[in-house]
């Protein structure tokens, strides 16, 4: 209540507001509020068989942090679905990909990425086509899992994607390359997938670098990839000089010193100043403008 204030004889109302009685005086207390729980990131699976579609979503949704809002058995539902509800994540069967006459003529995983560029794409397929593969890639997939996968390593290689990393053996992206595993792009052979080496590890962007280079047209040339080259500051070469080496953005943060965020903002500004869209199209035109790369 106001109090009682005397003004030149006059009494009246105070307009200064009463003094709150504290929580124990008066035996109220405000009921406690859980903490906002972060978004789980979702994810759409596809795959021809609704059998196999709709497990694959239970092993998914009992995943902390993922959620499978919907499934679908084919290109054009698969579509519909992205185009009804934004999903962080597609987990696509590469018999969708490659045998469904509905699929787009450029590829499915490709249309999937022109129409959502922020929902990423995980492949479930045979791995005795490297071809295949080395399309998906080219795409835009950032992983390919076996079909006989646990459902352990298909929620570990979810969350991988999602958080921008490839997810593929290391064998099988060799064979992609048409290289042995754990060579570097630029000085790949010609060995076959058979002599790939199960014992070393092949880092994402830096080994798939070869693949984006050799979509059609090649993009720009050496002389004009010196000149978009030009446009970045010392430190943006030294962090794309890292996307080359195979670094994730974690591990630039923490070769350069710098903060995560940091990085971040220098990846963002290179991809903006080479007018790249992906990591792997800016190391690619740094590869080709000479660039030297920064192992991990």
């Amino acid at each position: 209540m106001a109090g009682i204030t005397e003004v030149g004889g006059l009494t009246m109302p105070s307009t200064r507001p009463a003094r709150r009685e504290s929580a124990a005086a008066t035996g109220f207390v405000e009921p406690f509020t859980e903490p906002a729980q972060p978004r789980p990131a979702t994810v759409f699976v596809c795959d021809r068989l609704r059998a196999v579609a709709d497990s694959l979503a239970d092993y998914l949704n009992s995943a902390p942090g993922l959620a499978v809002p919907g499934v679908a058995t084919g290109a054009a539902q698969l579509l519909a679905l992205l185009d009804a509800e934004r999903s962080d994540l597609v987990v696509l069967d590469s018999t969708v990909q490659y045998q469904d006459p509905a699929a787009p003529e450029d590829g499915l995983v490709a249309a999937v990425r022109r129409r959502h560029p922020a929902t990423r794409v995980l492949m479930i397929g045979q791995t005795d086509d490297p071809g295949a593969v080395a399309r998906a890639l080219r795409e835009g997939a950032q992983g390919w899992l076996a079909v006989d996968s646990s459902a352990a390593h298909l929620a570990e290689a979810a969350h991988g994607v999602l958080r921008g990393e490839y997810k593929i053996a290391p064998d099988l992206l060799a064979a992609a390359l048409g290289a042995p595993a754990g060579s570097d792009a630029s000085s790949a052979g010609n060995a076959g997938p058979g002599r790939a080496d199960r014992g070393n590890r092949v880092t994402g962007v830096g080994a798939v670098v070869r693949i984006e280079e050799s979509r059609a047209g090649g993009g720009p040339d050496a002389g004009r990839a010196s000149a978009l080259l030009a446009r970045l500051s010392e430190r943006e070469r030294l962090v794309l000089s890292c996307l080359i080496g195979g670094m994730h953005r974690r591990d630039i943060a923490a070769r350069l010193g710098i903060a995560e965020t940091t990085a971040r903002t220098h990846i963002s500004r290179i991809l903006a100043k080479l007018d790249a869209h992906s990591m792997i199209e800016a190391a690619a035109l740094g590869r080709r403008a000479g660039l030297t790369a920064i192992e991990p």
